[in-house]
């Protein structure tokens, strides 16, 4: 009696497994294109590839074999299974392809089976949670859904958004305002700032937005602020490159000021596949350093044509711009100096003036200091005598001046040259300068040298100054 029980079991085991292989009649395989998209649209849209599913009836002999579809997406966090199958119809021995739009019935939304997850979040993000995966494919019987008559391996996947990419600025210097490394240093509003960053990703190709804003003092961390949208950006373009070129005039950067900037990533199709929303972290500097104008101006007046301008300043500038105008005149003459003193000449006689001045910081400019207003003083009253003899000089002095700079006076007979431009030196100079003629309505005679030879009294005692111009204009309107 034992040896038959042992019989029937063995019978029945062996018809088991005759009968289990013949379910499996259909085999195949499942493939998908890393990365691993969560969002489910990614391969079931028209056109999609990043998923493909290759079914085959092995028995040769069955032209036709009705048949339906289910796939199976099971994570620990959320799982999703096709609620109907879907028919299909298989040929022995020819492979049945199936991507993009021909998996979309048995993973469209209202054809699904959720666990772990809602329908309504599922809906409103149309992704995955982050996590690990089994992908399966199942194919039923058409008569009998309960019967499973495939045998495709599943495929293990991870569906996990990718890091952003990180951001930096290869130019930022120590500041000692801050104490921290943040300050871009620039001469020029049109000096060129690059932005980069590194990417994090892989297996797809992203498409980034550069975004910058100007950072309140009253916003102690930069990045909960961007992140909670309490700062407007300023839209610095997309690109699919790893970094990108501005310069501070182009994006309305103001020196001194403070600013963020920040990397937005999404796939070239517009999809996010990173975490934190594609948002990088964000980077914070301070764009150069505040130019500053001038202090105390101070105005001279230094006869009738000249106006000594000085000033003291705290700024890092290396040049420093005045303008000067006749009252009520809508034109701004200007003269640049590296010194806190400056003579203006060439003005007019009992005339009123306003005066304002710039620090240069390479390129950039200050804001201008108040402006303040002086009158020239007039020419004293012309006590020229008619046929009066010329009042006498001494040229027994020999001794030769070693240099002479623009706006220096020399002698030339009883008139007084100012000169413009001068070169030479050891006594011989060259170059060009104005006498005022009191005996001409304080005419002005334009003048010019050529190896003249002048003395340490500043007298010309050797050569000829020729007249090149009479000119009555000085700074007229």
């Amino acid at each position: 009696m034992k040896k038959i029980t042992l019989l029937f079991i063995y019978l029945l085991a062996a018809g088991w497994q005759q009968l289990h292989a013949q379910a499996r009649i259909v085999t195949g395989n499942i493939a998908i294109t890393p990365p691993y998209s969560p969002y489910i649209e990614d391969y079931t849209s028209v056109g999609a590839n990043k998923m493909r599913v290759m079914l085959l009836l092995k028995d040769t002999r069955r032209k036709q074999y009705n048949a339906k579809i289910r796939i199976n997406i099971t994570g620990a966090q959320a799982s999703l299974q096709t609620r109907r199958a879907v028919p299909v119809t298989l040929q022995g021995g020819v492979p049945l392809y199936l991507s993009g739009s021909d998996l979309l019935p048995m993973l469209k939304y209202n054809n699904l089976n959720f666990k772990g997850i809602s329908p309504q979040d599922y809906l409103r993000r149309k992704k995955m949670p982050d996590g690990e995966y089994i992908i399966s494919v199942e194919v039923l019987d058409a008569r009998r859904e309960n019967l499973v008559v495939s045998d495709l391996v599943p495929l293990p996947v991870s569906f996990r958004l990718s890091p952003p990419p990180e951001p930096f600025i290869t130019r930022l210097e120590y500041n000692s305002v801050t104490k921290t490394r943040n300050l871009l240093k620039t001469n020029s509003h049109n000096a060129p700032i690059q932005f980069e960053w590194t990417p994090r990703h892989a297996g797809f190709a992203a498409q980034y937005h550069l975004r910058i804003a100007r950072v309140s003092k009253d916003i102690p961390d930069v990045n909960v602020a961007v992140n909670s949208g309490r700062i407007n950006p300023i839209d610095g373009g997309f690109t699919q490159a790893n970094l990108m070129v501005h310069t501070g005039n182009a994006l309305g950067l103001q020196p001194g000021e403070r600013y963020a900037f920040w990397v937005e990533a999404k796939n070239v199709e517009g999809r996010n596949l990173f975490m934190n929303e594609g948002r990088s972290r964000v980077i914070e500097f301070v764009y150069g350093e505040n130019c500053q104008p001038p202090v105390n101006l101070r105005l001279k007046a230094n006869g009738p044509e000249n106006v000594e301008v000085g000033f003291a300043t705290t700024s890092r500038a290396g040049e420093y711009v005045i303008q000067y105008r006749k009252v009520g005149a809508e034109k701004w003459y200007e003269k640049r100096t590296f010194l806190t003193t400056l003579e203006v000449d060439q003005l007019q006689a009992g005339t009123e003036y306003e005066f304002a001045v710039f620090s240069a910081c390479g390129e950039i400019k200050s804001e201008p200091t108040q402006t303040q207003k002086i009158t020239t003083e007039a020419y004293a009253k012309n006590q020229v005598q008619c046929g009066a003899a010329p009042p006498a000089y001494n040229m027994n002095n020999k001794n030769p001046k070693p240099a002479l700079v623009q706006g220096d006076v020399i002698k030339v007979a009883d008139f007084e040259v100012k000169l413009t431009t001068v070169t030479g030196g050891n006594g011989q100079f060259s170059g060009e300068g104005y006498v005022v003629v009191s005996t001409f309505n304080n005419a002005r005679l334009k003048v010019a040298f050529n190896n003249i030879t002048v003395n340490t009294d500043n007298r010309m005692i050797a050569g000829k100054m020729p007249i090149t111009k009479l000119d009555y204009h000085l700074l007229n309107d």
